[in-house]
């Protein structure tokens, strides 16, 4: 098995829609309906195939990409994608498919960025990266944090959510 490891961005779930039009514009058309659907009924399946389209950088050059009309840019999937809807948030994870491109999530400017652009545009919470010894590192932050040190919820994940930002607030 190869290296896997996640870009995660924690959302308040009423940024939820922001999030979703974020994504479809920076994926491949093919996944637009799946996508959209899911943002109507907040009901995902485990994983979806998203090919996000990012600048070319060097570490990008290394991976099999989707050449696109747009020379400088290019399309990366199968990026697993999951969306994971509780009371408070909504955590969205990108996880790598193959081992070139768990590197690629920890080198690549391109990729990083891409998702931190989301991630500040749809008012999100945070972008970590989840490396392959499950361990959280910041790469983003909001300045506007909703995380409340008194908050507790019994939804599974907004615990989640709750347990990645802790360290990092």
């Amino acid at each position: 098995m190869g290296r896997l490891v996640s870009l995660q961005i924690i959302t308040p779930i009423e940024q939820t829609a922001a999030l979703f039009e974020l994504i479809i514009q920076k994926t491949m058309p093919a996944t637009e309906q799946e996508l959209r659907s899911i943002l109507a009924t907040q009901i995902a399946p485990p994983d979806i195939c998203l090919c996000f389209v990012v600048a070319l950088d060097e570490v990008i050059q290394t991976l099999e990409t989707q050449a696109l009309e747009l020379a400088d840019h290019v399309a990366i999937g199968c990026v697993w994608t999951a969306f994971s809807f509780g009371d408070r948030y909504l955590l969205t994870t990108a996880t790598s498919s193959y081992s070139a491109m768990a590197r690629a999530f920890e080198e690549s400017q391109s990729i990083q960025s891409l998702f931190a652009d989301i991630a500040q545009q749809s008012a999100s919470e945070a972008l970590f990266l989840i490396d392959d010894w499950n361990q959280s590192h910041l790469l983003w932050r909001s300045d506007h944090t909703t995380l409340k040190d008194n908050w507790i919820s019994n939804h599974p994940v907004d615990q989640c959510c709750r347990e990645i930002m802790v360290p990092f607030h």
